[in-house]
Order: structure tokens, then C-alpha cells, then sequence
């Protein structure tokens, strides 16, 4: 036998030194061994990728790791969260013509002819009494000759070509065209 129970150690020194390098590798793998028989989650929790308190990466493979996964994660759902804020935008509008809609609906003469009678026909308020609330008309009024036309997009446009025309430099009074009438004697 090569090894000596009572000294503990080899009796060949060849063997004695390769038996203590071993061990000295064995105690260099430990802690990595003891990390290896932790549950995942404990192994890659917040607390052995980074110091909580101070910020600093401990492990920046697992910190890495980590980051590029919330990444991922962002980058599947943005798509997602696009549509869902075009979708609603959308929403938004369709909403507002709809409710634009539902108020010039109704005619704004009718507004008036409520009204009209002097009193309210199912509660019997005086609508002459200044103190008597009338709610306020929900339509718009139709619009004059001068508002159509001013709210026209083809008006819009022509006033805008019209701003960027030169401006033309004044004429003579002999470069000036003639009444064809005038030439004629």
C-alpha cells in the first residue's frame, strides 16, 4: 500500500503532490459547486447578478443574460402595444364624428321650437321667467353663405397658392394693354 493512514499522507511524494493538487482544485470549484445546487431561481435572482443596494454588476454573463430577455420581451410586445394605441386613436376619432354626428343630427330650428311655446309643456316652467334654466342647445346653428365657403379646403388651397405667387413688378403706363375698342378709329 502507498498511502500511510496514521501520517495521512502518501508515502510516494509524486503521489502526495498530485493528491494536494487536487484537493487545492476541488477547494477552488467549491463555491461554484455549492452555487450549482441552488434552485435556478435562487441562482439567477437580482441578488447574484448585481448588488441590490449599490448597483454593481457582480456577474455580467447573468446580468447580460438577464438583459437581453427583458429586451426580448419589450421587442415581442411592441408590436402589441403599437396596435393597441393606433386601435384607440382610431377609437378616438370614430368616437368624436360619431358624437359630431349625433348633435347635427337633429335640426337647430327644433332647439328653438321647444321653446317656443313660452313654457315647458311637461313641467309648466316659464321659460319668460329670466330665473328659469334652459339647457343649452346641444346643435350647431346652420352656417351662413360666408362660412361655407370660407371652410372649403378648395378656398384654403387657393389662398395658400395665392401667398406663394411673386409679386409682380408695376407696369408703365405705355407697356399697358389697350382696349382693343380704344384702337379702333
Amino acid at each position: 500500500h502507498d498511502y500511510d493512514p496514521l501520517l495521512g499522507k502518501y508515502v510516494d511524494p509524486a503521489k502526495e503532490q498530485a493528491a494536494l493538487d487536487r484537493k487545492a482544485a476541488d477547494e477552488k470549484l467549491q463555491p461554484v459547486k455549492a452555487f450549482n445546487q441552488l434552485p435556478p431561481s435562487l441562482q439567477k435572482g437580482e441578488g447574484y447578478v448585481y448588488d441590490i443596494t449599490t448597483g454593481i454588476v457582480k456577474n455580467q454573463e447573468l446580468y447580460d443574460k438577464s438583459k437581453a430577455a427583458e429586451q426580448r420581451w419589450l421587442d415581442s410586445k411592441k408590436a402589441t402595444w403599437t396596435r393597441e394605441a393606433n386601435m384607440t386613436q382610431q377609437g378616438i376619432i370614430k368616437q368624436d364624428l360619431d358624437d359630431a354626428r349625433a348633435h347635427n343630427r337633429a335640426s337647430h330650428r327644433r332647439y328653438f321650437e321647444t321653446f317656443g311655446n313660452g313654457y315647458n309643456i311637461i313641467d309648466h316652467r316659464d321659460f319668460q321667467n329670466p330665473n328659469t334654466y334652459m339647457p343649452p342647445a346641444r346643435t350647431k346653428p346652420p352656417s351662413n353663405v360666408w362660412q361655407t365657403i370660407s371652410s372649403c379646403p378648395v378656398n384654403e388651397s387657393l389662398a395658400a397658392s395665392a401667398r406663394a405667387l411673386p409679386a409682380r413688378p408695376p407696369q408703365s403706363a405705355s407697356a399697358a394693354p389697350q382696349c382693343l375698342a380704344s384702337t379702333s378709329t
